[in-house]
């Protein structure tokens, strides 16, 4: 039984480390799409390439399923389920290698009923690009701090997130006093700083 324990602990934190990453990419989901888009550029050179050697469908395919099954992902969602069940068989007293037998099946059909569909819907929801900072124009935000100087943190919302960004009064309220809390509306977007210029509702 400890064998299956150390194998299902095993395949549990090497799913984790696995998943830490998406989650701190998704943030920069504009980044990842630029470089999907040279690697898209790579891909097809390699296609391109590739094109003049023959291989048959059957060989593709079988290579294919070959090498999915030594994905690490495959590998550590199989040691994780195939522990688990393999554990459970122990605590119904069934014998360890009859228990190492009986787990084998339905590891793999959970893996690819429920892991994989639900890995594949986490990828997909990383791999969402965010929109273009140029689409905050004439939307609303919210003073964060007070304005010196015609210059402060605004809060506004972009992809259903909150995000914080250094706003500049325009030049014609530059000189208006701004508070915290304050609504402003998004004038101009000045991407390649990452900072908008904003007015203050009501103001002149």
């Amino acid at each position: 039984m400890e064998t299956f324990l150390v194998i299902m602990i095993a395949g549990i934190v090497g799913l984790a480390l696995m998943a830490v990453p998406i989650f701190g990419r998704h943030a920069h989901g504009g980044a990842g799409s630029h470089a999907g888009l040279h690697a898209g550029h790579a891909g097809g050179s390699v296609a391109h390439a590739g094109a003049h050697v023959p291989v048959s469908a059957g060989r593709l395919r079988s290579t294919g399923g070959l090498l999915r099954f030594t994905q690490p992902r495959i590998i550590f969602s199989f040691a994780a389920l195939y522990g688990a069940l393999g554990y459970a068989g122990g605590m119904l007293s069934i014998r360890p290698a009859l228990s190492a037998l009986l787990a084998i099946l339905p590891a793999i059909a959970l893996e690819r009923l429920v892991v994989n569909r639900f890995w594949n819907m986490l990828m997909g929801f990383q791999g969402q690009p965010a929109s273009p900072m140029t689409d905050l124009t004439f939307e609303g935000a919210t003073a964060l701090t007070e304005f010196h100087n015609g210059k402060g943190i605004v809060q506004v919302i972009r992809d259903g997130r909150a995000v914080q960004l250094t706003a500049h009064l325009t030049p014609e309220q530059v000189a208006l006093p701004v508070s915290v809390g304050d609504k402003l509306r998004i004038e101009e977007v000045d991407a390649a700083h990452e900072r908008v210029h904003v007015t203050l509702h009501g103001g002149n």
